[in-house]
């Protein structure tokens, strides 16, 4: 599978984010890309990287995390490194940009 390495800002619950801390040790999730207007899916199933030593609550901010992508080949023909994104769970919860990509 192909990942990205990103810096996410999770949103605390006043903003919209989660009330509980986020599972171990990876958090199944959809990224949203933003400005794909040429493509018809804009959501992507995504596993985070969340196996840290230190709890991560809502609010977190995350320096080169590793997101996995379970189709890989329907998002990296259109993004690149500073590709911003949101992430979504019944609303967005955080957003982020690419760092890198992996193959």
């Amino acid at each position: 599978m192909a990942h990205l390495i990103a810096n996410i800002q999770f949103y605390d619950l006043q903003n919209g984010g989660r009330s509980l801390n986020f599972p171990k040790p990876f958090y199944a999730s959809l990224l949203y890309i933003e400005g794909l207007s040429n493509v018809k899916k804009t959501y992507y199933d995504c596993r985070i990287n969340t196996n840290f030593v230190h709890d991560i609550l809502p609010g977190s901010s995350l320096e080169r995390v590793e997101i996995t992508l379970l189709s890989p080949h329907l998002i990296f023909p259109y993004v690149s490194e500073g590709t911003k994104f949101k992430i979504w769970e019944r609303n967005f919860i955080g957003e982020g940009y690419i760092l890198e990509l992996m193959n």
